[in-house]
């Protein structure tokens, strides 16, 4: 009995002993396990998703989507929207600017004055809008005015028109010409500066000159205008009595005179 329990002792102390490796072997075993049991799971979806499953392929396309491919998927539609509207911001116009350029019949107008002065910016302008309204509307604001002048002018006066026109071409040019020769000054040019100069100043005497053209036009236009005011007078001088009696009856509540 004492030798039986001798070995009960002992084998209870070797048991005690070894506790600490089983318990790193169980725990190891615990955690390749559950690796194995991951990675069987992982390839049984990716081996579904090679098999077409219908219920399972929709759902892995939707948590792919949802997971990082819907961000590309929304990459792809912005740059396809812009594509079709240019990267058009219509937000950022100001008011009426979206109007004027979707109204055609304006924007052609306004894109013939254009033509006239610069038939190169013009080109360029229908282009851009072809595809992004803000940058078209960039880059017509800085002529609207312009624009809206040569508007009025071609109107009422075509032959004007025409003068102004020519006017605007040369200021233009000879911007344009200054900033080339200083160009050359600064790069010591002196040959092509000459030649620069020269053209400028001949340029700027055929400027003046046609300015000058520009205020004869606009004196005679002048002179007829107060010729039709003074022959309007005298018509209305003529007829002083039927006016007063027109006026009379709108004052009596008959009839409106048409030009008291």
């Amino acid at each position: 009995m004492q030798r039986v329990t001798a070995m009960d002792a002992g084998t209870a102390t070797s048991g005690h002993r070894s506790t600490p490796a089983v318990g790193w072997c169980l725990v190891a075993l615990v955690l390749l396990t559950a690796v194995a049991v991951g990675l069987a799971g992982g390839g049984g979806a990716g081996e579904a998703g090679a098999a077409g499953e219908p219920e399972q392929a929709g759902d892995s396309g939707r948590e792919g989507e949802a997971a990082g491919g819907g961000g590309l998927a929304n990459a792809q539609r912005e740059a396809e929207g812009a594509v079709g509207s240019g990267g058009d911001d219509r937000a950022d116009l100001p008011d009426g600017a979206a109007a004027f350029l979707d109204d055609r019949e304006r924007f052609a107008q306004a894109m013939q004055i254009i033509e006239d002065i610069d038939a190169a910016l013009a080109e360029e302008i229908r282009q851009v809008h072809a595809r992004d309204a803000a940058r078209t509307w960039e880059m017509l604001q800085p002529h609207m005015r312009t624009i809206r002048r040569m508007q009025l002018i071609r109107s009422r006066d075509p032959s004007g028109y025409e003068l102004r026109i020519r006017d605007i071409r040369l200021a233009r040019r000879a911007t344009s010409l200054a900033d080339e020769l200083a160009q050359a000054r600064h790069a010591r040019e002196r040959e092509r500066a000459a030649e620069l100069e020269k053209e400028l100043q001949e340029l700027v005497g055929e400027h003046f000159d046609l300015r000058q053209r520009i205020r004869r036009h606009e004196v005679e236009q002048f002179e007829k205008r107060i010729e039709q005011l003074k022959q309007g007078i005298e018509t209305r001088q003529e007829q002083r009595d039927t006016i007063i009696q027109q006026k009379l009856r709108e004052l009596l509540g008959r009839a409106p005179t048409p030009d008291f």
